[in-house]
This record gives structure tokens, C-alpha cells and sequence, in this order.
């Protein structure tokens, strides 16, 4: 995933304006699904307001103030107001639920509900602009983000953009208070705490890559030089975990993401995932996600209504 810097705890203070990420007023101006298919809008352009684009599938790239980002199913791109952006197709067209909003304004003065593009040399006015103040949590928050680990944040969304089409009473309060929430939860996943120990590095590095493979802890032990009771102590203090309870979490990320981008049965899945039981496997996904992996895959399911953008 592209995360950017971790913070500590108690986050970062600009010393520019004083602001914190708990002071800012979201307001989403527009939420909206568009497929990119390379038309005439797409080449580099600037708008007013702050964007995110979940991608729900296809194949291409973005291109943000110069830098090239790979671009498909589970990415989501954040944008600043007055950022130079393009969308590049390369095999398939790219589907997208895009979120514009802003931060800081008050009712009056904002930008995101009146979106207004700039195709280049042409740019957006900075006057016409979101207010972007000087920031350092905001900072953090990266361009481009794989949602794949992170089902919580990718469904959270979805939610809004639900809430945003189909709610009659109190649309507003409803939408930008879920937002502003999920915007603080996105914040917290990109300060957790990262392991600093070199072996337990490598240790997850290889969990990671290939969580269904099994290995013992005593081949742990041995391949890191470590005594069993040590080892148990040093992983607690690096992951704030056990060694099954982390292995658990990881085997289960990869299972969500397969639920969300592959088209295989849920047996298959299990079995991907090392496991010989699909009962055994669907109780350890409900432990830790509170639903079944066919809930979990229905519930994640992307209705691509067609909404249309300029």
C-alpha cells in the first residue's frame, strides 16, 4: 500500500495555522460514479475543490503533478485543490466513484458544490478554489492508496456515496458526518504503529507475500536465531500482537481482498488460504470481520449506476 510517513499518536500540528485533522468541516459538494474511456475531459486538468477516485476496476494510469500512479480495481487517488491530474487508459476503461469536497469552508464560501475544471495551460483561479491551509496531518495522506487490506474503508465509502443518492431528510448532516468520520478512521490506519525489530520485519514481509503457507514457530525461532519464550515477547512488542492472532489478521486481509477482486467460489478461496475446511475458514472470517464471506462479499459488492460528470 502507498502510505506516505507514520505519525505518532498525537499527530502533527501545523505551526502555520494552529488547525488539527478534528477541526475540519467536510462538505461533500458532489459524489458521482463516471467511467474514464479517455475522452476529451480526461487529459491534464485542474479543479476547485479536494476529489477522491475509487476505482472499481479497469486498467490505466494517473498522472498527479508529474508523477505516474497505476490505477485499477480497490485504488483510491486523493486530490488537492488546483492539483494538475490526467487518466490515461491502457486495456480496459476505468470505472470510478468520485467524491468532491471540501475541508475547511463555511456554508457560504464553498467551492465543492459548483465544481468548476480547467483543461491545461488553463487552470483553475486559486480564488475559485477549496481553502487548502498549510497542514501537516493532511500531508499524510497519500495520493494513491490500495484499499485491498482495508475492506472497513473501502465499504465506509461505498456507504457515503449510498447515503449521498438516497437520502431525503437531513442529506447534508447525514453524509458529511460520515465522511468526516471515515476521513479520521483513513487517518488513524495510516499512523498505526510500524515494527522497527528487523527480524519481525522480515517475518511479516513473509506472511504477507504467502499467508497460506504454514510454518512453525520453532522454524521461526530457528530461522531468526530466537528462544521460543523471546520470541513470543519480542512479536507482542513489535505488532501488538500474538503470533496467531497476527498471522489470523493477515490471512484474513488477503481473504477480503479475494472476495472483493476475484470471482472464485469461497471454497476455492479456503483453500488458496491453506484451508481444508470451508466451515473452519468461514468461522475465522466471521471472528474477524462479523459477517460470512458471502455477506462480506455481498455487502462489497459495487452497483455501478452510471452517473455521468463533465
Amino acid at each position: 500500500m502507498d502510505t506516505g510517513s507514520r505519525l505518532s499518536d498525537k499527530g502533527l500540528q501545523s505551526t502555520d495555522t494552529g488547525l488539527r485533522l478534528p477541526d475540519m468541516k467536510p462538505h461533500v459538494g458532489a459524489a458521482r460514479y463516471y467511467l474514464y474511456d479517455g475522452g476529451l475531459y480526461e487529459g491534464m486538468r485542474t479543479s476547485n475543490s479536494y476529489a477522491l477516485h475509487l476505482f472499481t476496476g479497469g486498467d490505466g494510469m494517473m498522472t498527479v503533478e508529474g508523477k505516474e500512479y497505476k490505477v485499477g480495481k480497490g485504488i483510491l487517488i486523493f486530490l488537492r485543490p488546483g492539483q494538475l491530474h490526467s487518466f490515461h487508459i491502457r486495456s480496459e476503461p476505468l470505472p470510478s466513484h468520485n467524491l468532491y469536497f471540501d475541508l475547511w469552508e463555511e456554508t457560504a464560501n464553498l467551492k465543492s458544490p459548483q465544481l468548476k475544471f480547467a483543461l491545461y495551460p488553463q487552470i483553475v483561479a486559486k480564488e475559485s478554489r477549496s481553502a487548502d491551509p498549510p497542514l501537516a496531518e493532511l500531508e499524510q495522506l497519500p495520493t494513491r492508496f490500495s484499499l485491498h487490506a482495508y475492506p472497513q474503508l473501502l465499504d465506509g465509502l461505498m456507504q457515503i456515496q449510498q447515503i449521498y443518492d438516497n437520502t431525503l431528510h437531513y442529506r447534508t448532516e447525514t453524509v458529511n458526518s460520515a465522511f468526516y468520520t471515515w476521513l479520521l478512521q483513513w487517518y488513524n490506519i495510516l499512523c498505526a504503529p510500524r515494527p522497527t525489530d528487523k527480524r519481525i520485519i522480515q517475518m511479516l514481509e513473509q506472511l504477507e507475500r504467502e499467508p497460506e503457507r504454514y510454518t512453525s514457530y520453532e522454524a521461526w525461532c530457528r530461522q531468526f536465531g530466537l528462544q521460543k519464550s523471546h520470541f513470543f515477547k519480542l512479536f507482542k512488542k513489535e505488532t501488538g500482537l500474538s503470533p496467531k492472532a497476527c498471522i489470523l489478521k493477515i490471512k484474513m486481509k488477503k481473504a477480503a481482498a479475494l472476495l472483493i477482486e476475484s470471482h472464485g467460489s469461497i471454497t476455492a478461496i479456503a483453500e488458496e488460504l491453506g484451508y481444508a475446511s470451508i466451515h473452519y475458514f468461514s468461522r475465522q472470517f466471521r471472528a474477524v470481520y462479523g459477517v460470512s464471506p458471502s455477506e462480506f462479499r455481498g455487502r462489497t459488492m459495487i452497483v455501478e449506476d452510471r452517473h455521468q460528470e463533465i
